[in-house]
């Protein structure tokens, strides 16, 4: 099963239904008990039971994405930087890209005070030449448009998020979909088949709905949020002719779901006539920690924890130390 966040003109009629629409927030045993229910899965209640996979299993949509992706859209233009509390004069619009791709603002928030003033300082200014690229891009469609040259020219390709029917029923490879507007840099669509979110120990609706929601806990440890932060400022020049990145690094799952897993990422990115990012995809899998040894030995530079943080344990004891270093 594929799903999709809808587009702008199914969000237009979905806003007309939207104020009789009533979404179920309790999972089935919950409902059938008439007891409260959190807003997780696998909620409180079940996990204190050892109900879990009831739970987990259950085939309702907890809250239907439909519904969710009203907020989702909703939102994105409303975020001010009153919900950011940031501190070493971190850029507002570094952490609200980030918190578009759907995570909660109190942990982008955490993350980034968390961050020692001196990388943070090093940091600011690799992101602030991405701003300046940006807005040097936006600059040159300006004059374009100016000149009488159509934007939309420049903007045409193929930005919809969808997955082949080969990959959206693949039991081995997760891949989520991000389309961009090249114009705000924002998130435009989401698509991801049910292997990506098991892979995060979700199921695929209730990952959808909290992409939408701007409801995602990093996935990572702090320390390694702060290491991937890093990484991802080698890809400032990134552009058409640049091969897919591969990364391999660990990945915290929700609690109740174990602890955590080793993962290896393949992102490939397309861009615009402007060299602007304009859909990204993203082929997960999951390594065992043979495989994450091999890799660190042989290419070191693909695995940040190895390569930018000197971090050499094994793929066992990455995978050991997880509940260890969460706590940090």
């Amino acid at each position: 099963v594929f799903m999709s966040i809808p587009s702008t003109q199914t969000l237009k009629r979905a806003r007309r239904f939207a104020g009789r629409m009533k979404a179920i927030s309790a999972c089935l045993p919950c409902a059938m008990k008439k007891r409260k229910c959190s807003d997780f899965r696998p909620c409180q209640r079940c996990l204190r039971l050892g109900r879990e996979s009831a739970c987990v299993d259950n085939p309702k949509v907890d809250r239907p994405v439909s519904q969710s992706s009203v907020s989702f859209l909703a939102n994105m233009s409303t975020a001010t930087e009153s919900q950011f509390v940031l501190k070493n004069e971190w850029s507002y619009h570094v952490v609200q890209r980030l918190w578009s791709y759907g995570y909660k603002a109190h942990e982008l928030e955490r993350l980034f005070n968390s961050i020692p003033v001196e990388l943070a300082s090093q940091m600011q200014r690799g992101f602030l030449a991405l701003q300046t690229m940006h807005r040097m891009q936006a600059f040159n469609a300006r004059l374009l448009h100016e000149s009488g040259e159509s934007c939309n020219r420049l903007d045409e390709g193929n930005t919809t998020c969808s997955i082949p029917d080969e990959w959206a029923t693949n039991r081995v490879y997760g891949v989520l979909q991000f389309s961009f507007d090249p114009q705000t840099n924002k998130r435009k669509q989401v698509a991801m088949n049910a292997r990506y979110a098991e892979l995060h120990g979700y199921h695929q609706e209730e990952f959808l709905a909290r992409y939408a929601n701007h409801e995602l806990d990093l996935h990572h440890t702090e320390v390694d949020s702060i290491i991937l932060l890093l990484e991802s400022l080698q890809g400032l020049h990134e552009d058409r002719s640049t091969p897919p990145a591969v990364r391999h690094y660990r990945v915290c799952l929700p609690e109740g779901h174990g602890g955590g897993l080793l993962m290896r990422t393949t992102t490939a990115k397309a861009f615009n006539a402007r060299g602007q990012a304009t859909k990204w995809t993203i082929v997960a899998e999951a390594i065992s920690p043979a495989e994450y040894d091999a890799v660190a030995a042989r290419h070191p530079a693909v695995c940040p924890l190895a390569f930018l943080a000197g971090d050499a344990r094994p793929g066992a004891r990455l995978l050991a130390d997880l509940p260890a270093d969460r706590a940090l």
